[in-house]
C-alpha cells in the first residue's frame, strides 16, 4: 500500500496543475444548499430514489427520510422506520448499490442477493415490503455498481470484489453479470469488462442504450480516469471499448446519472487521491464522447444522488453517502419560485424519462475548475 502523496510532494502538485490546466470552467448548472434545519438529517449511507412527488431517502439501517418535491418539506420517519434493513455501506466503503425501475427500488442485500421493494406500496402496513429476487451467480461483493434499463427491464451488476478482504488480482477482467426480471433469469456469457476495478460509476443512457462504467479503483492502477462503455442490446455478443477522452483524474465513489434535460450522463462528485472529495460535476456527451466539467458542487462530499423529474422541475438530489448532513440540489431547469402544485403527476412513473433530443454541440470547455478539499486517509480505498 503506497502512502497518500503530500500535497508537498512535486507529483502532487504536478497533478493539480494538470488537471487545471485541461479545463477552464463554464458552470451551467446552479447548487442549491438546502439548508432547512428539518432536511439536513445525518444518517448515512442512503439509498435515493423517486415516486411522482416524493424523493426517498432509504437506508443505513431501517432509516426512512422522505422529501416532498411539490411542497419541498422534509418528513422523518426515523431511524428504524423501515420494516426491513437496507444496508449498502460496509466497513467504511460506500457503493453504487441501489437502482431503480419505475416504481421498484431495486438494492443489494448481502452482497450477492439483489432486493426489490415497490415505492408505492411503502405506506401500506400491510403489503409485503421487499422481495429476494435472485442470487448472484458469481459474488461481486460489497463494492460493485447496479444500472438498470427499464424498457427490458435488466439490471447490470459490473466489477468490484468477492469480499472486504478477498480482491481479484488486478490483471484479470471484472465480471458483469445481467438479470432479466421478467424472465428472472441471468444472461449468460456476458463479457468481462477490459480493466478490473471496483467503487466506480455505472449508468445506462436510455438514447443509446449503453451502458457506461465510470473511473473506480483498482489495486494495481490505483485510481482509474477510464470509462468503459458497451451496447446492451445482445450485450452477450457485444464487446467493450474505452471512451476516449478519460475522466481529468482518476476518480472513486463518484455517482452518475442520465440528465434527460440535455440528454447526456452527469458524474457527481468522486474522490480523487491525494485531494480528497471533489466538487465536480462532469458531463459525458455518448454521441461526441465528450468529457466536461458542467458545475461544481457547493461542498465536496462522498455521495448519493437521484435524478428528480416532477412536473416542470428536473435536477439532482445529493445526499453525503457518509460524512456530514449537507444535502444539495443541482437545477437542470429553473426551480418553482413558490410552493409547487401539489397533484401528483398523471403518468404513473416520471422517475425516467425518454431522451428528448441529441446534442445540438461539442461542449467548448472540459475539466474541473477547483480542486476538491480534504486527503482521502489511505492510498488504497
Amino acid at each position: 500500500m503506497s502512502p497518500s502523496p503530500s500535497r508537498h510532494n512535486p507529483r502532487f502538485v504536478l497533478q493539480c496543475l494538470w488537471i487545471a490546466s485541461m479545463l477552464v470552467t463554464a458552470s451551467a448548472l446552479q447548487t442549491v444548499t438546502m439548508n432547512d434545519s428539518t432536511v439536513n438529517v445525518v444518517r448515512s449511507p442512503a439509498a435515493q430514489f423517486q415516486h411522482n412527488r416524493t424523493v426517498y431517502f432509504l437506508g443505513g439501517g431501517a432509516s426512512w427520510i422522505e422529501y416532498d418535491i411539490a411542497d419541498w418539506t422534509t418528513t422523518d420517519r426515523g431511524a428504524d422506520a423501515l420494516p426491513f434493513q437496507m444496508t449498502g455501506y460496509v466497513a467504511g466503503f460506500n457503493r453504487n448499490w441501489y437502482t431503480q425501475i419505475g416504481s421498484i427500488a431495486y438494492f443489494e442485500w448481502g452482497d450477492d442477493i439483489i432486493r426489490g421493494v415497490d415505492l408505492s406500496s411503502l405506506h401500506d402496513l400491510t403489503a409485503p415490503y421487499d422481495t429476494a429476487l435472485a442470487t448472484r451467480p458469481l459474488s461481486g461483493g460489497p463494492r460493485g455498481c447496479l444500472a438498470s434499463r427499464e424498457d427490458t427491464q435488466q439490471i447490470f451488476v459490473s466489477g468490484g470484489t468477492p469480499s472486504l478482504t478477498n480482491t481479484y488480482d488486478a490483471k484479470n477482467p471484472s465480471p458483469v453479470q445481467v438479470y432479466n426480471i421478467l424472465t428472472d433469469t441471468w444472461e449468460v456469457g456476458v463479457p468481462d469488462l477490459q480493466q478490473y476495478r471496483r467503487e466506480h460509476a455505472c449508468v445506462v443512457h436510455p438514447g443509446t442504450r449503453e451502458l457506461f462504467v465510470i473511473g473506480g479503483y483498482s489495486r494495481g492502477a490505483g485510481y482509474i480516469n477510464t470509462i468503459e462503455r458497451i451496447q446492451t442490446d445482445n450485450i452477450a455478443s457485444q464487446s467493450w471499448s474505452f471512451n476516449s477522452p478519460n475522466l481529468p483524474a482518476g476518480l472513486i465513489r463518484a455517482f452518475a446519472v442520465y440528465n434527460p434535460v440535455d440528454d447526456n450522463i452527469l458524474t457527481i462528485s468522486g474522490t480523487v487521491l491525494g485531494i480528497g472529495y471533489s466538487d465536480w460535476i462532469l458531463a459525458i456527451d455518448p454521441y461526441t464522447s465528450s468529457v466536461s466539467q458542467v458545475g461544481t458542487l457547493n461542498s465536496a462530499v462522498n455521495p448519493s444522488a437521484v435524478m428528480v423529474n416532477h412536473l416542470q422541475y428536473t435536477g439532482v438530489f445529493v445526499f453525503p453517502a457518509a460524512d456530514n448532513g449537507v444535502w444539495q440540489r443541482v437545477d437542470i431547469t429553473d426551480p418553482p419560485t413558490s410552493k409547487g402544485p401539489t397533484e401528483d403527476p398523471t403518468t404513473a412513473d416520471p422517475t425516467i424519462a425518454a431522451p428528448t433530443k441529441g446534442p445540438t454541440a461539442g461542449p467548448t470547455t472540459a475539466v474541473p475548475s477547483k480542486a476538491p478539499t480534504a486527503d482521502p486517509t489511505t492510498a488504497d480505498p
